[in-house]
């Protein structure tokens, strides 16, 4: 049987093909997470993430989340950055002067609607704020936002603002901060983590977080006292960040199907959940006894008040910044979330 010259060249293509299918690389990304393993945010937010690349990529890019994260919560964006591991996340608060132009997705009386807030919150990000030299060196793959905080306390309920007298809380962030300062109690810098050590040990006397950190950081016993505020005492950023150089090792049809599964489908999904679960938790502390109570006008009033130096002092600080137009910033993203505006 005769094999004709055609015929030979079409095995050797596909045999070539096949070749290089088969020794394809595939490109390996490590992850660190520094919540629990057993965290949800983990188990059911980033872990299936990491699997979803695996899937659109078709085994192309695979993401190896480390057994433990090398390194304090705050430094995770740095750790990306300097491409000591190549994916992260972590809240912009725990570095506050450095990202304090993101400040302003975290002021009180937002939405409690996490999915709503977090889609606005990615939005935001892309239509203003991408090419900020902070985000140089990295690719944000996600922003997404917590749920409203509320005001947790080990011994009485804060509702109102002279309660506050005296008291200490944990707090993350510089709009926390602006709360408690503003309300005469004296703020605790601390991540989440660190709450029950600071509980147990009676450095703090109480701390603002969601309703899910309450739970999932297991200091509900320790906090039994719970004041909310309509749109919440403030809000929490998380973003998910790749190293830059990391990133461009992949390929561009790859990268899309990533971003695909990424920013604002990720950040829906995340606030969904961040949202269910700060109803759940709050209605199982209650289901144990909790005490959550309203604050009283005159709180509302104070916090009101101490929002509006917050925006004040972030709108001259974004327009030394050379962001002339962030008045329409803080607007657009309170449009997108129904926030109370300001008097």
């Amino acid at each position: 049987m005769s094999i004709k010259l055609w015929q030979v060249a079409a095995l050797s293509v596909s045999l070539a093909s096949f070749g290089g299918a088969a020794n394809a690389e595939t490109i390996e990304l490590t992850m660190s997470s520094w919540v629990p393993p057993t965290h949800w945010i983990y188990t059911e937010g980033f872990l299936p993430w990491t699997e979803q690349i695996e899937e659109v990529t078709e085994g192309r890019v695979k993401v190896n989340v480390l057994p433990k994260p090398i390194g304090p919560p705050a430094e995770h964006f740095d750790f990306a950055r300097k491409g000591l591991v190549d994916i992260t996340y972590g809240t912009y608060t725990y570095q506050p002067e450095r990202f304090k132009i993101f400040e302003f997705l975290e002021f009180p009386l937002g939405n409690a609607d996490a999915a709503l807030t977090s889609v606005a919150a990615w939005d935001a990000f892309q239509r203003h704020l991408s090419g900020d030299e902070t985000h140089a060196d990295v690719q944000l793959l996600s922003l997404f936002m917590m749920g409203t905080g509320a005001v947790h306390h080990s011994e009485k309920v804060m509702g109102s603002a002279e309660d506050f007298a005296g008291q200490k809380f944990r707090m993350g962030g510089p709009v926390q901060k602006g709360i408690i300062d503003g309300l005469g109690a004296t703020p605790v810098a601390a991540s989440v983590t660190k709450s029950y050590e600071l509980l147990s040990s009676k450095v703090i006397d109480g701390s603002l977080n969601p309703y899910s950190d309450v739970v999932g950081f297991r200091i509900d016993e320790q906090l039994p006292y719970h004041t909310e505020i309509p749109g919440g005492f403030y809000d929490a950023s998380i973003f998910l960040v790749v190293n830059k150089a990391s990133f461009e090792r992949i390929s561009p049809e790859d990268q899309s199907a990533i971003m695909k599964i990424s920013g604002a489908e990720l950040a829906h999904r995340m606030g969904t959940e961040f949202t269910a679960r700060n109803e759940r938790a709050r209605d199982l502390m209650i289901e144990q006894g909790a005490r959550v109570e309203l604050a009283d006008e005159a709180l509302t009033s104070a916090v009101r008040d101490i929002r509006a130096q917050l925006v004040a002092d972030w709108l001259s600080y974004a327009k030394d910044r050379g962001y002339d137009h962030a008045e329409d910033i803080l607007s657009e993203y309170w449009a997108a979330i129904g926030a109370e505006p300001l008097e």
